[in-house]
């Protein structure tokens, strides 16, 4: 499957929930990746039980509370949502000019926030609160199409081992990530007009 991105745009309620419930930010990412679907409804047709679950565990290693027991309210909501695959990393770093790092309003597009929940297996979901969001939003709108473009074309990925992106972007790879760049970019503003949170991450 691989690694990609997904975002949730969170009301007050869903912002409570996830800063007084550990499990509810994984469920609530993780229904958006699998289309409002939830890993305790996929376990019960699968006919998975918790003793099934122990003997997983055993073999393993420990499985996230958010995947075992009951689902709550939170993870069948349905919210707002956005995937942008596996263009991640590489819009982080065209936006930041590292693969990893980053500061200001544009680092809270792809792989700022703060950390809240559980591990997911590559890392904890992130949490960007509504002033963030408004910040991002604004910034993210002022860069037209054409400045991200030229800021990808500009961007020297040698070497930085960007996730499924060579060392020279091709036409196509910079048609694909001025796609996504419009997608996250319309999802801020979104939120922002509506004085949401967003809760982003890697599954």
């Amino acid at each position: 499957m691989g690694m990609r991105a997904y975002y949730v745009q969170l009301d007050s309620e869903d912002m409570s929930q996830i800063l007084s419930n550990r499990k509810a930010a994984c469920e609530m990412l993780m229904a958006s990746s699998m289309g409002g679907v939830n890993m305790q409804d996929v376990f019960n047709v699968l006919g998975v039980k918790n003793s099934d679950l122990k003997a997983m565990e055993k073999m393993l290693g420990p499985i996230p509370d958010f995947m075992k027991g009951r689902p709550s309210a939170a993870a069948k909501k349905q919210r707002p949502s956005l995937a942008i695959e596996k263009s991640w990393q590489a819009i982080h770093f065209v936006l930041n000019g590292d693969p990893w790092k980053g500061s200001g309003a544009v680092f809270n597009a792809v792989l700022g926030g703060s950390e809240v929940g559980e591990e997911m297996g590559y890392g904890r979901p992130r949490y960007v609160n509504p002033f963030q969001v408004v910040q991002t939003s604004t910034a993210l709108d002022r860069m037209t199409d054409d400045e991200f473009k030229k800021k990808a074309q500009a961007a020297n990925f040698a070497g930085k081992g960007i996730y499924v992106y060579g060392d020279r972007l091709s036409a196509d790879d910079l048609e694909e990530l001025l796609y996504y760049f419009r997608q996250i970019r319309a999802f801020f503003r979104s939120a922002a007009d509506k004085g949401q949170g967003i809760l982003l991450g890697i599954l």
